[in-house]
């Protein structure tokens, strides 16, 4: 202990968490109670080196709980890989489903010119036709349901703003049935 100078822990407490027990220099802030630069200052004061980043990620990758996390997350990215990319074009990284059971007819290219023809290219939400990506959208959200009266195209940004909300469902479809009425009509 520096004389005159009041902490809370001592230099021993401090290497043996950080240097004996390799615990990070966050954790010794929670064990000792503690902020970050009270730790980083007296282990400056105290001469205790602090470990390059290169050690700090392998003291990391041997932790069973950061060890389990990896496992899983790479596991969950060899899933979407095989149910994503090529295989499944339509597959959203932003949403949590995996797979989405699509049907043939939804990967039809005729069918989906003929439902983006028919809505003269435009985003039925923003009123805009524009070189953006559209979406194919299910109106009901179920994804097996491919008829003609619940699909229609989004603009991306659109198609990330419609929720399955039944106000939402029921707007969908007010705007599809307006679009099918007036190519019965023509």
């Amino acid at each position: 202990m520096v004389k005159g100078i009041c902490t809370k822990f001592t230099k021993e407490q401090i290497k043996e968490l950080y240097i004996n027990q390799k615990q990070s220099i966050r954790k010794c802030e929670e064990i000792l109670k503690v902020g970050h630069r009270t730790i980083c200052h007296w282990m400056g004061r105290w001469n205790i080196s602090i470990r390059s980043k290169s050690e700090t990620a392998e003291l990391k990758h041997q932790d069973p709980i950061v060890k389990e996390r990896y496992r899983k997350a790479r596991a969950l990215a060899a899933k979407k890989r095989d149910y994503t990319g090529a295989n499944n074009g339509c597959w959203n990284p932003n949403r949590e489903q995996v797979i989405a059971p699509y049907t043939e007819m939804f990967y039809n290219e005729s069918y989906r010119e003929m439902i983006i023809r028919q809505q003269d290219y435009i985003c039925p939400l923003c009123n805009k036709d524009s070189d953006k990506i559209f979406d194919l959208h299910h109106i009901d959200f179920g994804k097996l349901n491919d008829d003609r009266y619940n699909l229609i195209f989004l603009h991306h940004s659109c198609h990330g703003k419609v929720k399955d909300i039944p106000e939402d469902i029921e707007k969908m479809q007010e705007i599809n049935n307006k679009i099918c009425m007036s190519i019965l009509a023509a």
